[in-house]
């Protein structure tokens, strides 16, 4: 279910920032991703994790 999530977080960045690139968006949601919470993530993950709620639209 990672897909729609991530999906939902970037509708959230882009309704506060439509003019954003993907770049941008991309920074801001790695950003807001937590570090080292996945278990046993496997050979090329970013082991990040993504609470939707903490990604603050208005900010950058």
């Amino acid at each position: 279910m990672a897909t729609p999530h991530v999906a939902g977080g970037i509708a959230l960045y882009l309704s506060a920032h439509p003019d954003a690139t993907p770049a941008d968006v991309a920074t801001a949601l790695v950003g807001a991703a937590t570090p080292d919470k996945v278990g046993d993530p496997g050979t090329g993950s970013p082991n990040r994790l993504l609470f939707v709620g903490a990604v603050d639209p208005t900010q950058s």
